[in-house]
């Protein structure tokens, strides 16, 4: 958190997203600044400053009287359960400051961990509150219900679904994950099951007396679209392709169309096999006849919608929604980042919302490692020099949108041809363009430049070797 900057007796700092300040006249934290503390908490975390008044639009340090007091009454109230519902403050984070002789009491409000919230205020969920803009704003009853079920431990997609047997699931979209898997895994021991017992093992049914009843995962996975909407009315999916410069989109495939099943597996391989399709690139073939989507952009477009697809909060209104284009792809789903995303970027940590949904995609190779796609999609990105994707959280209702832009111009091509040549001389003009996202024919012409310049040189013909030339060379 960056903090306030104070100039001539005055903060400089505008109040914003991860600022505000308050007066605390009284020397204690105001009213409304608890209100602040529970957005804060809820959101993205931010500072709030006391100490300074308002005056003609600017932030005028004023001080709080009795700082030591004013900070122990704070500490007071933050174990006071009638007054917060948690305290999520170390004592590092209560600083007082000496701004020209005036003490400012400086209070560093952390996102609070997805256990803790939501943070509310007057022992009353309802007073649970979230940022807009740099407003503090009660969250709606369905923001607060989303959040006191992500702040259980337990894997709640696993809730039998009473009413429902997994007869009800389309035994299409079940055969073709069991297709998936023993592709995938050609020895798996699930494969030997009939397919009750391979659901229940699955995690996508239990077993209620002598009747298998799917889970709230089974039935997102394999279920068909109005079944699933009975119980989760704000269920949908969305594609939308945009092939040329109009603002309409030349293909969609909805979950309400009523021509496919509308489930999570069906929705995931439609999209994949459409973006390939659409980006022009041909499918391979590996030696035992299945079908290889392993370039890095591959990768990276499958994690974003796999980490759509295990991360929504099918709860909450809004779609899953993918939306293709030449230059770009963006993804979003309904709910709010479990972690921060600083944590996400970094790896080493997973914690998808729907983790056995999460378990499914991983098991048949959709995902390397169940829950942590933000940090493999940075590092396929930097894999063939793109641009990290864009992450944006939003609030009233919960959204996260991925946006990878895909072009790459002009001289880096250059780089990028020779770099990958680097890595792995057998590469092949094909699977260049490929990683790129570019026509074939813009790779092969750059590379004949590349030849004419001497800076490479093919070797042994069309079986052979390319040779980078490591002196004198200018890109």
């Amino acid at each position: 958190m960056k903090m306030p900057f104070f100039e001539n007796g005055y903060c400089i700092t505008p109040e914003g997203f991860h600022f505000e300040a308050k007066e605390a006249s009284k020397g204690i934290m105001p009213r409304d600044g608890w209100e602040t503390y529970s957005a804060f908490a809820n959101t993205d975390g931010g500072i709030i400053a006391l100490g300074l008044r308002e005056t003609e639009g600017r932030l005028m340090v004023v001080g709080v009287p009795d700082p030591s007091g004013c900070r122990q009454n704070l500490i007071n109230q933050l174990n006071n359960r009638e007054k917060v519902s948690v305290n999520i403050l170390s004592e590092e984070d209560i600083e007082t400051i000496d701004v020209g002789g005036k003490d400012v009491l400086i209070i560093k409000v952390p996102r609070a961990d997805r256990c803790d919230r939501p943070v509310y205020i007057d022992g009353n969920t309802r007073n649970s509150y979230r940022r807009r803009g740099e407003a503090d704003c009660k969250c709606s009853p369905e923001e607060v219900a989303s959040m006191v079920s992500d702040s259980l431990r337990v894997a709640t997609d696993r809730v039998m679904i009473d009413g429902m047997e997994a007869k009800d699931l389309d035994r299409e979209t079940v055969s073709a994950y069991r297709n998936s898997l023993g592709s995938h895994r050609p020895n798996h021991p699930w494969t030997l099951l009939d397919d009750d017992e391979f659901l229940r093992v699955l995690g996508a049914a239990v077993k209620d007396g002598d009747t298998y009843r799917p889970t709230m995962a089974g039935l997102l996975m394999f279920g068909v679209a109005y079944s699933i909407s009975m119980v989760l009315p704000n269920y949908r999916l969305d594609y939308r392709e945009y092939g040329g410069l109009e603002d309409g989109w030349d293909y969609r495939l909805s979950s309400w169309s009523g021509d496919w099943s509308g489930n999570l597996f069906d929705f995931y391989n439609r999209v994949m096999n459409r973006m390939m399709v659409a980006s022009g690139r041909e499918f391979r073939i590996d030696s035992d006849m299945r079908r290889v989507e392993n370039a890095p952009l591959d990768r990276c477009l499958r994690e974003m919608t796999v980490n759509a697809l295990v991360n929504a909060d099918y709860r909450m209104p809004g779609a899953v929604t993918v939306e293709w284009r030449r230059e770009q792809v963006s993804v979003g789903n309904p709910g709010s980042f479990r972690i921060p995303l600083e944590r996400a970027m970094k790896g080493g940590y997973s914690d998808p919302r729907n983790i056995t949904i999460a378990g499914m995609f991983s098991l048949i190779g959709s995902v390397e490692q169940a829950g942590s796609g933000i940090h493999r999609m940075v590092a396929s990105c930097r894999e063939i020099g793109l641009e990290p994707p864009r992450f944006e959280e939003e609030f009233d209702p919960s959204r996260v949108t991925v946006t990878l832009t895909m072009s790459k111009v002009g001289a880096d091509i250059r780089t990028y041809i020779v770099e990958a040549m680097e890595r792995n001389p057998k590469v092949t003009i094909s699977e260049i363009a490929e990683s790129l996202n570019v026509k074939r024919s813009l790779v092969e012409k750059t590379v004949n430049q590349l030849k004419d310049e001497g800076v490479v040189e093919r070797t042994g013909g069309r079986r052979g070797s390319w040779c980078v030339r490591g002196y004198g060379r200018k890109l």
